[in-house]
């Protein structure tokens, strides 16, 4: 990950796991505080000699970085903030969860240094050292949120900030209920989420809604009058899901399916055929979370027209999720927690793993604590720039999205990544018309741009790492450089003959390279 610790425009909290017996509770580094007064005047501090007793469940480290520099590192024992006791596993939790809390000594010790030095307005934004151990489970907004008294934003492992549009603006909602699961209200949770949407985002907004075929008609009721085919500029697209039939139900597994590069579960390859040469922004999947060790999953039906397997659903995994998002052409990924316990786990692993591998935005949406969606709304506006813009301050919303989406970047550093987008990416002569304002770019093209993105953030990545300082990383840098930019020129030209957004010209098929390009994350 680069490090953002260092960027002077964060105020940055690192959570990590440790399992030892004896911590300080405060290990600070100045000069942050003129003297050890400033900091033993929060509410019962206690010295940095001062050590708690032995901690056979563990300990929670919270490292607080301001600007750049440490400043504190406060530890809490496991067990106290909820985290299960030695002997009690996770899956022991099928349908409710421990109560999580931050201690109120260590709530109060940050939420005074952070206002200290922070405007009410910025937000914290945390990420997970290593080691991280279970922490991903634990939902560290609800808790953060409310202590902090500010919004609390997630850092992702690649901080690139892909090329992004609000208007027009294309969003996918996959809903799927598997018998082997509680049945969802998708029928009362799906119109709900619409309205909301399409009451805040005034300009040219298309919802596509995919979902299980007892779940069908009742939404084609309910949703009549927003209801539009798919050629309109705003409304939602319902798609028949007798027209999944072509792809074979998937089989059962007691794993994940997770393969690298490919496309396999029914659902996602209904949604590619529905959507045609048409490229979305977001997509957001109201399933169960499935939860296999450090591994998170969506559990879907057999397919949207089977759903007879009452004993185990089908599940899709992070590295697939990724490739579909790819194709789809999409920079934005939301995922709803449906339920507590082991489905609300594997939701909040899931959005970790994903994190992990592919440069972007996700995030996590809690139905139970938002069920009028008025923070998912929220979010929207905040990722595509309409409205007011603000990060949601909600602990219903996980967000991980990279700070560019809220702090100005220094003109260096907007230099640098307009530099690779244009040098390796499609953003760039002839081809940059499509992924400005106003312009929607076709599916395959989407892709293709997605798809170097993710390249270029791992390049982005390795240029700031000390990897590339060494004659072999310096040549193996070139290597990558020279491959990207031989592959963005070589897929935008095609592009110089079509006609111009919003024309009624012909847009070129796609090079044959483009289904390579497609898949992969940046792992």
């Amino acid at each position: 990950m680069d490090n953002p610790t260092l960027d002077g425009r964060l105020n940055v909290l690192i959570l990590r796991s440790e399992q030892s017996t004896a911590a300080p509770l405060f290990v600070a580094n100045g000069p942050i505080y003129a003297s050890r007064a400033e900091v033993s005047s929060c509410d019962e501090a206690r010295t940095p000699q001062q050590t708690e007793p032995t901690v056979s469940a563990g300990t929670v480290l919270f490292d607080l970085y301001h600007r750049g520099r440490h400043a504190i590192t406060l530890p809490a024992r496991a067990i106290e903030m909820g985290l299960p006791p030695p002997g009690k596993q996770w899956y022991t939790y099928k349908y409710d969860e421990p109560h999580f809390e931050i201690p109120g000594e260590v709530a109060s010790v940050l939420k005074s240094l952070i206002d200290s030095y922070s405007e009410g307005y910025e937000p914290i934004w945390i990420q997970f050292g290593s080691p991280a151990g279970d922490l991903p489970l634990v939902p560290w907004e609800r808790i953060l949120e409310p202590a902090l008294g500010r919004a609390v934003l997630r850092l992702p492992e690649f901080l690139f900030d892909p090329v992004s549009q609000s208007d027009p603006l294309d969003v996918v909602l996959c809903a799927s209920s598997p018998s082997a699961k509680d049945a969802l209200p998708h029928e009362k949770v799906i119109p709900s989420l619409v309205r909301r949407m399409l009451e805040t985002h005034k300009g040219r907004l298309v919802i596509h809604i995919f979902t299980d075929l007892q779940a069908y008609e009742p939404l084609r009721v309910s949703l009549g009058e927003h209801l539009k085919d798919r050629d309109a500029e705003r409304g939602v697209v319902l798609y028949d899901p007798q027209t999944a039939r072509q792809f074979e139900a998937a089989e059962r597994k007691t794993s994940i399916d997770d393969e690298l590069g490919e496309v396999q579960n029914p659902w996602l390859k209904w949604i590619l055929s529905q959507l045609e040469d048409r490229s979305v922004q977001a997509v957001h999947f109201i399933c169960h979370g499935y939860l296999s060790f450090s591994q998170g999953a969506l559990a879907f039906s057999e397919s949207p027209v089977c759903n007879e397997d009452r004993s185990w659903a089908r599940f899709v995994g992070a590295r697939q999720l990724s490739t579909f998002l790819t194709r789809a052409g999409a920079w934005v990924l939301g995922l709803s927690e449906v339920q507590p316990g082991l489905s609300g786990f594997g939701v909040r692993m899931l959005f970790r793993n994903l994190n992990q591998i592919r440069a972007g935005t996700t995030y996590v949406h809690d139905l139970t604590a938002d069920p009028d969606a008025e923070a998912l709304a929220s979010t929207y506006e905040f990722l595509f720039r309409y409205g007011a813009a603000a990060p949601p301050r909600s602990p219903a919303v996980s967000l991980s999205c990279p700070p560019g989406l809220f702090l100005p970047s220094s003109p260096e550093k907007i230099g640098e990544r307009e530099k690779l987008l244009e040098e390796f990416t499609l953003k760039k002569g002839a081809t940059r018309q499509y992924f400005e304002q106003g312009s929607r770019a076709p599916r395959w093209m989407g892709m293709a741009q997605r798809a170097l993105e993710q390249r270029v953030a791992k390049l982005s990545q390795d240029i700031s790492s000390s990897s590339m300082d060494s004659e072999s990383g310096m040549a193996a840098r070139k290597g990558v450089e020279d491959a990207l930019r031989f592959m963005s020129d070589l897929l935008s030209r095609p592009l110089k003959e079509t006609a111009a957004p919003g024309t009624s010209g012909n847009t070129a098929s796609p090079p044959k390279h483009e289904q390579k390009l497609g898949g992969e994350g940046v792992s």
